[in-house]
């Protein structure tokens, strides 16, 4: 038996009342969502909680650092991810490595092309006596 099977028995074998009052501490966020998961299924197993059930999408932190995300193959490692970008959830649709652009797509379709970093850098010739126009 299993650590997570040996804490699903624990826990299910319990009166509603100590359920109630039972607090299970994970270290880590997949030992949590695998916990859940096994106590709802014996639940419905048990009859506890009914069968008819909804599924919904729920969003999981990658834990990428910001370093990493100045990389191309960062994004394509995570191709079809969701990425919250100024307060608005992004789709990453392609990355396109030959001309290094990220295109991402909200929920209204919008699409945003994006380069890695959000910078390339770039040289410019300034000639005295010229008008230049510098904005940042």
């Amino acid at each position: 038996m299993s650590l997570h099977d040996a804490i699903v028995k624990d826990y299910t074998g319990r009166t509603p009342a100590a359920q109630a009052s039972t607090l299970i501490i994970t270290h880590l966020n997949a030992d949590r969502r695998a916990l859940n998961g096994l106590i709802h299924d014996a639940r419905v197993q048990n009859g506890e909680v009914s069968k008819e059930e909804v599924t919904l999408s729920v969003l999981v932190t990658s834990n990428i650092r910001d370093g990493e995300l100045r990389k191309l193959s960062t994004w394509s490692e995570h191709q079809g991810a969701v990425a919250l970008l100024d307060n608005t959830y992004q789709r990453i649709e392609s990355v396109d490595k030959e001309n290094q652009l990220i295109t991402l797509k909200d929920n209204e379709g919008i699409r945003l092309l994006s380069l890695p970093g959000g910078l390339s850098g770039g040289r410019h010739a300034l000639s005295p006596g010229a008008h230049h126009r510098l904005t940042g």
